[in-house]
């Protein structure tokens, strides 16, 4: 009997093999694109979990408040870490992970510039997960020369793991590798690469060192309490051993745990990691689901189209004596033989785009951990969705009393809701779709108040002893006649970088108060080389030694957030020294523009120089280069793009706009698809009608306008519902923007002239087709 059920649901797939493909492509792509966001989204809501003890790590993080102004850093001083396990119970162990630049790396005589290298400190190797393929992990960093290094690093540098007791310099320091472990996930807050060991805190540390705010500080709790119990320890903590110090300088101090599991999505601080934004993870979810469900829709509304034809075959089987169990199991069979057909394609295109997912993700689509449960729900939702579209004519007819059976307007008005209510999620991910577009082409195109174009960005060795060298390298590269100028710049000073922020003595209404500012090392070059202009008094001049000295320069939001109509000549004191301010620079973004213009403060400070900006033509690479080999032979060149590095701070708007273009095409496509093929057969039901019609002498515009009208009704409907459902979502989405742009009316509009244009090509097509048919020919078919 299965046997005989999986022939016949064959045969009939095959003969209506026009809504056959259909739904089995639209099915297969909706269900490949679910697995590739589930995946996505179940690695990033997995970040940390990697680590043992992900549930009782916490990250602690530091809250400054200042003369009026709140700061949250996601690093810390040196002895929060050490003070609060020796001092206070529930603290298994503490980590401090302090980030190490980019080092330069010597290895043989190979040479590598890497990132991603920390200190830690030996206890830190308990709190976090470490599975070391070589070495002894519990004696590893107990030398201060000692190092570990990942497993893709000792490949790198040696071609093996076995690399215990071998040596690597870094700078002019040589270390001994004691071991190597395991890399870490690609959902991991941090990936440390290597990690050196870091020193302990002395018992008499200097109140300053809890404001060196160089170390990321983690603590492992043993299990007797919780978040909020940590929480009043560090109050207790702060209260007992920082506040005394801070008695009377108007400074206060907050400290806060951040538990690991939660620490991706967590609002980001100053100076943290990467982080990921929960909005763009429910968006894509959200889109997944809605081109699933399009899918399934048009999968069930196909099935009730098909249905219509296979009316006469269900009664006649009735009547040959087939009871309703049986046409009930084979209406099972057909969507089960379905739903393997489409988790073969979906599985098939999975594989094909496995590559190009991991390029853009990071993540191995094929990685079934944490997935069980969509491994198990596709196939039923497959199969649910295919149930749904064979019950009319495999239950619901089996169960009719009629042995002529005429199909119901109330089907076909169920059918006409379901192809609406596609129409509406098609126009709701295009106008998502032209908006984010539109959003993100004003964040690369507006004027950000400096110059981007044709400015090289050269990372300068961090030695000490290379220092005395960075003012002559940027003089060797001023005398090329191709570069338009050089400029030195601390760490932070790079628009769209994290910078630091300093605490300052300003005068305001003629009392003196402390302020937290952004704070900018440039050289007298700097705002040349950008771009960005002055709009009170001067720049820096290199031959006024006293610009170095005791001069500032700051931008209009810190002149306006101190309400100076006068701002030149005003005092500004940094470390107690007091500063003149010579000249004020006009606004410019210095963040990302979901950010607002912050104040800034601008030293002039070559001794702290971390980058040279070079403005030149691309083509000119290997002068800079050959420049670069003369002064630092022993140090890699780095070189990046400024252009690029301010595109990718909109690189998660990017990747969302390219899915949602990707949705939206196929989207409308299973929208369009699923029209052809109803209508197809609406003009088949339709033959006789429309050939009477033309004998009458009705002319081709008459037959358009009778067979298409009630479809395109229901095209325009469904996009004035989803209208202002999109209004509303992006008006949300966009409030996320310090500089946004308005809603667009023309996207909206361009997005309904889409889809009625393409439902107009999919009628046309079988209009034209039949406006041409003879009408005799078709009667005598009839």
């Amino acid at each position: 009997m299965i046997k005989n059920g999986l022939r016949v649901g064959l045969r009939i797939l095959f003969k209506y093999r026009l809504y056959t493909g259909i739904s089995l492509v639209g099915m297969a792509v909706a269900i490949a694109s679910v697995w590739f966001i589930a995946n996505y989204v179940t690695n990033s809501y997995r970040y940390d979990a990697y680590q043992d003890h992900s549930d009782r790590i916490h990250r602690l993080s530091m809250q400054i408040t200042a003369g009026g102004n709140t700061d949250n850093y996601a690093t810390t001083g040196k002895p929060l870490g050490g003070v609060l396990a020796e001092n206070y119970s529930g603290i298994g162990n503490y980590a401090r992970l302090t980030f190490q630049g980019n080092p330069v790396v010597r290895v043989n005589d190979e040479l590598f510039k890497e990132d991603g290298f920390y200190a830690i400190n030996p206890e830190g190797l308990a709190v976090f997960t470490f599975n070391f393929v070589s070495g002894n992990g519990t004696a590893a960093l107990s030398d201060p020369n000692s190092i570990l290094l990942s497993r893709s690093l000792a490949e790198k540098y040696f071609g093996s793991t076995e690399v215990v007791n071998q040596s690597i310099t870094i700078g002019d320091h040589a270390y001994t590798i004691q071991g190597v472990y395991e890399d870490w996930p690609k959902n991991s807050h941090v990936n440390p690469k290597a990690l050196l060991h870091s020193e302990g805190l002395a018992s008499d540390y200097e109140l300053q060192e809890w404001f060196n705010l160089e170390h990321y500080t983690y603590v492992l709790l043993d299990g007797s309490m919780g978040p909020k119990d940590l929480n009043n320890q560090l109050a207790q903590m702060t209260t007992e051993h920082l506040k005394p110090g801070l008695e009377g300088s108007g400074v206060d101090v907050q400290f806060r745990a951040q538990p690991l599991k939660g620490l991706y999505f967590a609002p980001a601080l100053i100076d943290d990691v990467p982080k990921g934004n929960a909005k763009y993870v429910y968006a894509l979810l959200f889109a997944g689901v809605l081109v699933l469900l399009i899918a399934g829709l048009n999968s069930i509304n196909l099935s009730l189209t098909q249905s219509t034809q296979r009316t006469k075959e269900i009664q006649l089987k009735k009547m040959l004596g087939i009871s309703r169990g049986q046409l009930v199991l084979q209406s099972a069979m057909e969507s089960g033989i379905m739903t393997v057909l489409v988790l073969l394609v979906a599985g098939i295109l999975v594989l094909a785009f496995t590559n190009t997912y991991f390029q853009y993700s990071g993540f191995q689509a094929l990685d079934v951990s944490g997935q069980w449960l969509l491994l198990l729900g596709l196939p039923l939702i497959t199969f649910g969705f295919g149930l749904l579209g064979t019950s009319y004519s495999g239950v619901y007819l089996s169960f009719s009393g009629n042995l002529v059976h005429s199909q119901k307007s109330s089907v076909n008005t169920f059918k006409k809701v379901l192809l609406g209510f596609q129409f509406a999620i098609a126009a709701i991910i295009l106008i998502a779709k032209g908006t984010m577009n539109q959003q993100i082409h004003f964040m690369k195109n507006k004027d950000l108040g400096f110059s981007k174009e044709q400015v090289m960005i050269v990372d300068l060795p961090e030695r000490e002893d290379l220092k005395d060298k960075h003012i002559q390298f940027r003089e060797r590269i001023q005398s090329f006649p191709t570069v338009q100028n050089a400029s030195l710049i601390g760490g932070g000073a790079l628009p769209g970088e994290d910078n630091g922020k300093e605490l300052f003595q300003v005068m305001v209404n003629g009392e003196e108060v402390e302020k937290v500012f952004n704070f900018y090392r440039v050289d007298e070059n700097f705002s040349d080389l950008l771009d960005i202009q002055m709009a009170q008094g001067r720049n820096f001049e290199a031959d006024r030694t006293s610009d170095q000295e005791d001069a500032v320069l700051i931008n209009q939001a810190l002149a306006q957030s101190l309400q100076w109509d006068n701002p030149l000549g005003q005092t500004i004191q940094y470390y107690g020294k007091p500063r003149r301010v010579i000249g004020v620079v006009q606004n410019f973004h210095n963040k990302s523009l979901h950010n607002a213009i912050e104040p800034i403060v601008f030293l002039y400070d070559e001794a702290y120089a971390t980058k040279l900006l070079v403005k030149t033509a691309m083509a000119n690479v290997d002068l800079v280069e050959t420049a670069w080999a003369d002064f630092f032979p022993n140090t890699p060149f780095a070189l990046s793009h400024f252009d690029q590095f301010i595109e990718a701070m909109y690189t998660q708007e990017d990747y969302l706009a390219k899915l949602l273009g990707f949705f939206s095409l196929v989207s409308l496509g299973l929208c369009c698809m699923g029209l052809f093929a109803i209508f197809s057969l609406h003009l088949l039901q339709k033959t006789k009608e429309l050939s009477i019609r033309k004998v009458l002498g009705a002319d081709a515009w008459h037959l358009v306008r009778t067979t298409t009208r009630s479809y395109m009704g229901v095209a325009v409907l469904a996009i004035a519902t989803a209208i202002p459902v999109a209004w509303y979502l992006l008006e949300n989405w966009l409030t996320g923007f310090s500089y946004r742009i308005s809603l667009d009316a023309l996207v909206f509009i361009g997005a309904a002239t889409l889809i009625l244009g393409m439902s107009g090509l999919t009628l046309g097509y079988h209009i034209l087709k039949s406006v041409r048919m003879n009408p005799v020919t078709s009667l005598q078919s009839e």
